[in-house]
């Protein structure tokens, strides 16, 4: 008898024999696949990027969950109850001056949220120039002259265009924006790393000090105190690409001074700070970022420097980004930004 448990005599082999034929036609289909991918390079790069975009939402780590710290998932998008809103609602509800600093995920978040702000728009401005016009946006003269960063094992950006071209941002497709009510008011302003030195004025010489004496200008021309602000904030993407040539350690410790700083400045201007964790990426190996080094940079933020600060809060988004339609290595579909965006995460 072929099978354990003859019971249908015949019907037993027969099963057996169609068995072997399936397993046969998966073998012929396995080779056929191995030798498409084979000749065709960009399939086998895509099946990679695929491969690396499933480990990215499953290698998640259980995070510490600091009384800082909260977890904004799909569903809570449509439940005004979830934990993020529970943290977040006393400190930041009703705040009329809201700042979001940050790269071109930031960007688009702000974008998705222009029509989501409850109070009718009066106001309007924008940077009339995408990559050089942060200081005319801001008002701010430039400094007379501007020091590039060291490039002896580089710490600070810019690493691209705005290496090349003084008082300009690497980032590109996002620049300053603002829209208020006439007595509040959101504005996004372009952060793309955790130190650089794009934005160099008689104020300071890197861009965030630069953006953080604008936010307490701002708040004093609208009659408003340090008290009145909130400020929303991720840096990380382009601050992997500093650790070319650096050993994990020393890009992580590079990145947790970076952030440490970065966090006593806005400090200075900010009245309640949610840092958005880094999102996952879908792993293409043509780009320097990667999931493991995200991960870890993401738990320093949350256990060692937001706690540092009573009034900052920690918003870990890795595992919505990670089992969301993405849109590149870096970026995400609309709905992700969409989701991230509603009011029951960002309060007013």
């Amino acid at each position: 008898m072929d099978g354990v448990l003859d019971v249908g005599g015949n019907q037993t082999s027969r099963k057996t024999e169609n068995g072997r034929r399936l397993m046969r036609v998966l073998s012929t289909f396995s080779v056929l696949v191995t030798i498409f991918l084979t000749q065709n390079p960009s399939a086998a790069v895509h099946q990679r990027i695929q491969e690396s975009s499933v480990k990215a939402s499953t290698s998640t780590v259980q995070p510490v969950r600091t009384r800082h710290y909260c977890e904004y998932k799909h569903a809570d998008a449509i439940n005004s109850t979830n934990n993020c809103h529970t943290l977040l609602s006393p400190h930041v509800r009703r705040k009329r001056a809201w700042f979001f600093f940050g790269d071109s995920q930031m960007g688009f978040l702000f974008k998705s949220m222009e029509v989501k702000y409850p109070y009718t728009i009066s106001e309007t401005k924008e940077s009339t120039h995408e990559r050089c016009g942060f200081l005319t946006y801001c008002n701010i003269p430039r400094a007379v002259t501007w020091i590039p960063p060291s490039t002896h094992n580089q710490t600070q950006g810019p690493l691209m265009f705005g290496l090349r071209t003084p008082f300009c941002s690497d980032l590109s497709g996002h620049s300053n924006l603002k829209f208020s009510n006439g007595s509040r008011f959101m504005e996004y302003l372009a952060v793309e790393f955790a130190s650089d030195v794009e934005q160099q004025t008689p104020y300071g010489n890197t861009t965030q000090e630069t953006a953080t004496f604008y936010v307490k200008l701002q708040l004093g021309v609208n009659g408003l105190t340090r008290e009145d602000s909130v400020c929303v904030v991720n840096t990380g993407v382009h601050d992997q690409i500093l650790c070319k040539e650096k050993s994990d350690a020393t890009c992580l410790d590079m990145y947790s001074t970076n952030v440490r700083w970065y966090l006593s400045i806005l400090r200075q201007g900010c009245g309640s700070i949610i840092w958005i964790s880094t999102t996952s990426v879908a792993g293409d190996p043509k780009y320097p970022q990667t999931n493991k080094s995200l991960l870890e940079w993401n738990r320093v933020v949350n256990e060692k420097l937001v706690p540092s600060y009573s009034e900052a809060f920690y918003v870990d988004v890795w595992n919505l980004s990670a089992t969301s339609p993405r849109n590149g290595n870096i970026h995400f579909q609309p709905e992700y930004y969409d989701t991230l965006g509603n009011k029951s995460l960002l309060e007013w």
